[in-house]
């Protein structure tokens, strides 16, 4: 069983452009934006991917 908390309560929301949205890709890390987050879920229909070299990976990649 799992206690429902409140997203920020738990983790660092970090919101803005990090990637520049001509170099995303259908391949490669999938990036979680804005409209993947739903309440409840992250929503997975609609991806955009990331295939370049990225110099903040730790800052930007989610965690367990």
């Amino acid at each position: 069983m799992y206690d429902i908390v409140k997203l920020k309560t738990i983790a660092f929301i970090s919101t803005g452009f990090p990637f520049k949205g001509a170099k995303y890709s259908n391949k490669g890390i999938r990036v979680v934006r804005g409209e993947n987050v739903t309440e409840g879920f992250l929503r997975w229909d609609s991806i955009k991917c990331w295939n370049e070299d990225f110099d903040q990976v730790d800052k930007y990649s989610l965690k367990e």
